[in-house]
């Protein structure tokens, strides 16, 4: 854990104290991040310290670090690190300076992203997301945060989750987005690749995806190629019917 209890702290790593006490302003978290028995550092914990100890840590980040902030660390809203979402796991409980989906674009290979409160809104979400899908590489896996205003979605109640699935094909593989949405605007999003994972899912997009080239080629067809369109979409039809329901059963709806 780092703390900014600079007069009577002394933290350690692996129960090997640090020899520092009383030192100035940013000198106290400087003097530990450069420590010799910190340089294997796997997790941080932060609370109560300044924004140029936050990018002391996050200019060490890797994709192995797990980064932890607290809801005491305020940073202003013009803060900004390029390796600030580098991490294997990167919590912000007030993340308020998390304001344009630019931000979040550039994740690669992490593990989760944890916001609480952003100033970000519905439709940024939306940009984010579609990346997520879209990109030939897995940018992040969980992306939790709390959006302003309340998720746009007539559909949400409070009190109530909600499961919407999403899927995009990429020229590899096929990604899945569930996505989860509480209390009006809390958001839970989970990107998989994974073709074993959400096997009822992915059976009722993909007769989705079916009867919709059906639609397509129901226009201007002859009529005999219609007739036989339209026995293939009657087909698709019970297929979504019996998949949605096992979905439903899975999910623990019925």
């Amino acid at each position: 854990m780092l703390t900014s209890n600079r007069a009577t702290a002394m933290p350690s790593v692996n129960s090997k104290p640090f020899p520092i006490q009383k030192l100035p302003e940013l000198a106290f978290e400087a003097a530990i991040l450069n420590a010799p028995e910190f340089e294997n550092w796997q997790e941080v914990g932060a609370f109560g310290i300044k924004p140029p100890a936050i990018k002391l840590i996050m200019d060490k980040a890797t994709s192995e670090r797990r980064f932890r902030c607290d809801n005491t660390i305020k940073l202003p809203p013009s803060f900004h690190h390029p390796k600030a979402f580098d991490f294997q796991v990167s919590q912000y409980s007030n993340a308020m300076w998390v304001s344009s989906a630019k931000q979040l674009l550039s994740i690669r290979d992490v593990e989760l992203i944890g916001l609480g409160q952003t100033s970000l809104r519905s439709q940024d979400v939306g940009i984010v997301l579609k990346k997520m899908l879209e990109s030939e590489y897995q940018m992040c896996t969980h992306l939790v945060l709390l959006v302003a205003g309340g998720f746009d979605e007539e559909a949400v109640m409070s009190d109530t989750v909600r499961f919407k699935f999403t899927r995009t094909k990429t020229q590899t593989t096929t990604k899945i987005a569930e996505i989860r949405v509480m209390d009006r605007n809390t958001i839970n999003i989970t990107i998989s690749s994974d073709e074993t994972e959400y096997e009822e899912a992915r059976r009722v997009l993909t007769n989705m995806s079916n009867r919709i080239r059906i639609d397509n080629e129901l226009e201007g067809a002859e009529p005999g190629e219609k007739r036989r369109l339209q026995m293939e979409r009657e087909m698709v039809n019970r297929e979504v019917h019996v998949a949605s329901r096992v979905l439903i059963a899975s999910l623990g709806f019925e």
